[in-house]
């Protein structure tokens, strides 16, 4: 078992972040493991808070503040790759002919698998004991892929941001 990332880890630019959360475990009534983040849009809390917020009236988007308070910065969590499928809620038996990770490929996905709402919102990651992140060891580059992002051809030169 590894050891709960702290507050630290947290304190550095969202791009930084994002490379260093990748292979981290997230933990929350089942464990996922991240496989895939985006930069998020901008966030007021300081490193390791969580920060959930509803997109299109239905679907939950988990994001990991980063950097300092007043410096907004964030990674939105796009994906997991579940560790054990069988403490999914979501899958039932039907539906094990499905890849695992169908379940936890997409932020809004992501959130309904794990139980994330709006009650997540604020958490702080380095204390809770309802969300945490577990500390794991870090990709190498070869096992990290960067993509543009996709479906956002309305941000302009935004889109290719990474």
């Amino acid at each position: 078992m590894f050891r709960i990332i702290d507050s630290r880890f947290f304190v550095i630019s969202a791009v930084e972040l994002a490379r260093k959360l990748l292979g981290k475990i997230l933990v929350r009534n089942i464990n996922g493991q991240l496989i895939k983040v985006k930069i998020a849009a901008a966030l007021n809390n300081r490193g390791g808070c969580a920060y959930v917020y509803l997109i299109y009236g239905m679907y939950y988007c988990f994001n990991i503040a980063s950097s300092i308070k007043g410096d907004p910065q964030g990674v939105l969590i796009r994906a997991a790759e579940p560790l054990d499928h069988h403490t999914i809620p979501v899958i039932s038996l039907h539906d094990e002919k499905k890849k695992f990770h169908y379940y936890t490929n997409g932020p809004g996905k992501l959130c309904r698998a794990l139980n994330i709402d709006i009650s997540l919102n604020h958490i702080d990651l380095t204390t809770s004991n309802l969300i945490y992140l577990e500390d794991a060891p870090d990709l190498s580059q070869e096992e990290i892929v960067i993509n543009k992002r996709v479906n956002i051809d309305y941000a302009g030169a935004d889109k290719d941001r990474l």
